[in-house]
């Protein structure tokens, strides 16, 4: 069933259990046979696995029986994403380990200085509390996964997004928060202005195993941008 036209895009309902005997024949034949589709080769095939364990233990699976493994055809979300951030030339994702906090913090404490706050923080000269940060930094992040960061009417998001593309500006990273949406906006960009990128290119198609019913919005929207690319299942 086509979702949405102009996306490559289908699906099925299969019982729930082991992955379907014709996959795993396919993932054997396409590590065996290097002969591209055109050539009477198996068609390259992309696997989208519902989390990192999953996605090991199919691959330890295979290994025990001896099959070579092109990890690049065996993909997480997660990591996929990542891996098309790189493809892309966005600059690569900031870790938000070790004492980004304390960047944040400072960051945020400048900025309410300059009355990027006005409702949360009206008076420049009082100190900032790091609550305001935590707190400000758990709702971006739940706004930047459904992709309703410029919907947001409420106190203190937009200064919190400034904050945050000044840190990135000055570290020469991307924030998570803003990872899914770059990329969506370069895959779009680059169906007019440039090639596939690398890890799509390669393959004929994506096969998309279990998830989870419910998924952030912004995650179906990368999904959506990938199969103007690649066809999904």
């Amino acid at each position: 069933m086509v979702l949405e036209v102009g996306l490559l895009v289908t699906n099925e309902e299969v019982p729930p259990g082991p992955l379907p005997t014709w996959l795993l024949d396919h993932m054997r034949r396409q590590s065996c046979d290097p002969q591209p589709h055109s050539m009477g080769g198996p068609s390259r095939v992309l696997v989208l696995y519902a989390g990192e364990e999953a996605r090991r233990e199919n691959l330890e699976r295979l290994s025990d029986e001896g099959v070579v493994i092109d990890r690049t055809l065996h993909h997480t979300l997660d990591s996929l994403e990542k891996s098309l951030l790189a493809d892309l030339r966005l600059p690569r994702v900031l870790s938000l380990s070790g004492g980004w906090r304390l960047v944040l913090d400072a960051a945020c404490a400048e900025a309410a200085g300059r009355l990027e706050f006005p409702i949360m923080h009206p008076i420049p000269s009082l100190e900032w509390n790091r609550n305001k940060t935590r707190s400000l930094a758990s709702l971006h992040a739940v706004l930047a996964r459904e992709g309703c960061l410029d919907d947001w009417e409420g106190a203190g998001i937009e200064g919190f997004s400034r904050v945050l593309k000044g840190l990135e500006e000055a570290l020469g990273g991307t924030h998570p928060d803003f990872v899914t949406s770059r990329v969506i906006e370069a895959l779009n960009a680059s169906l007019e202005a440039g090639p596939t990128p690398f890890s799509l290119s390669e393959v004929d198609g994506i096969i998309m195993l279990d998830h989870a019913p419910m998924m952030p919005a912004r995650r179906v929207e990368l999904l959506e941008a990938i199969s103007r690319h690649k066809p999904i299942h």
